[in-house]
């Protein structure tokens, strides 16, 4: 799921596109802004390292909550602020809680990794599950 990220960034190292990363797993990380192709290239190298803390959970309530003030904060006139959410899925949600955290104006896109979220496949904009049967073969189900 973070090589989809990381194709996405890659797709857009030239434009002017920016990103912001927070990781949510034990703790909550610092916001960090990639604007320049060099910062897009560090952010992509970041996302293909693999982190251990990523074991740890996350709280998806709070991570959406704290990503959608981030976006909102810094969104230009004119776009509309827009959220990627990669999780396991592995939280209970409801739907209200979710609209409660990005309200109307956050788009939220949700890839979820070996798991299914029936709240947030209801409140994203784009939802799409990772599923990785035996190790091998991956299956994307929207």
């Amino acid at each position: 799921a973070v090589a989809l990220a990381a194709a996405v960034v890659g797709s857009h190292i030239d434009d002017d596109s920016w990103y912001m990363y927070r990781l949510f797993a034990a703790e909550v990380g610092r916001l960090r802004e990639f604007r320049t192709p060099g910062e897009k290239r560090k952010l992509i190298t970041k996302l293909m390292r693999p982190n251990d803390s990523l074991e740890a959970g996350t709280d998806i309530l709070l991570a959406i909550t704290m990503a959608a003030r981030d976006v909102r904060s810094r969104a230009r006139s004119g776009q509309s602020p827009q959220v990627l959410l990669i999780t396991d899925g592995d939280s209970p949600l409801s739907s209200e809680d979710i609209y409660g955290a990005i309200g109307s104006d956050v788009v939220l896109h949700t890839v979820i990794v070996n798991d299914s979220n029936y709240s947030l496949r209801d409140r994203s904009t784009t939802y799409c599950e990772l599923w990785s049967y035996d190790g091998n073969d991956v299956a994307l189900q929207r």
